[in-house]
């Protein structure tokens, strides 16, 4: 799988280094690390559940792929449907916690429906709960952002609020 070119405003300077995907039969993330901008764009596709937001999570820890200063970029405009509460989030501190351990900055989420933007605020409250996390950690956006400006954007985001 190639990284997707013009969905976000072009690709990186250089193809993602990794390409992978975790995922059962109802849904996958796929997931390409672009080392050059130290940030893994996740391309989520089908009914996503808290589970699957789990496992990428696990795997990405893994395989070392979070490292100091990495931050995401969120596409999930092949997601049919998003399912989850505040309970079932609840079950993220721990990796919040581990990816924090490890450097990870936070992430860009392109969310174009009312329920995509819910989930992501809520799951953002949960991790700028965490102990020293930066906040805002997670950010909802309704358009999407080229890849080589997510830092910045997040950047930018952390200095308003």
């Amino acid at each position: 799988m190639r990284q997707r070119n013009g969905l976000l405003g072009g690709p990186s300077e250089q193809q993602p280094e990794l390409v992978r995907s975790v995922g059962d039969r109802m849904s996958s993330f796929d997931y390409h690390i672009h080392a050059d901008l130290n940030l893994i764009e996740v391309r989520p596709t089908g009914v996503v559940e808290i589970s699957d937001i789990m496992s990428y999570a696990q795997e990405a820890l893994s395989l070392d792929i979070v490292t100091e200063g990495t931050i995401e970029y969120y596409d999930p405009s092949k997601v049919t449907d998003i399912s989850g509460d505040y309970t079932s989030a609840m079950r993220l501190t721990g990796l919040f916690r581990k990816w924090f351990s490890c450097g990870w900055q936070g992430g860009v989420f392109f969310a174009p429906q009312d329920h995509q933007f819910g989930m992501i605020r809520m799951i953002s409250a949960i991790a700028e709960g965490v102990q020293g996390a930066p906040a805002p950690m997670l950010i909802p956006r309704r358009e999407p952002t080229a890849l080589g400006e997510v830092r910045d954007f997040l950047a930018e985001n952390r200095q308003i609020s």
